[in-house]
């Protein structure tokens, strides 16, 4: 399994092994740093792998 990451114009990096903990992830520091609320599909198209 290849590890995906997704770096935030932030500066905050998420980074995971599998598709569902990645976008957990994503969408926590979404809503909880930019009060935003994304969804899955949006998640997974900023993704690539490491």
């Amino acid at each position: 399994m290849t590890t995906k990451i997704i770096r935030c114009p932030c500066g905050t990096v998420v980074r995971a092994r599998d598709e569902d903990s990645l976008v957990t992830q994503a969408q926590k520091h979404a809503r909880d740093v930019h009060a935003m609320e994304l969804t899955r599909e949006q998640v997974l198209a900023m993704a690539s792998p490491e």
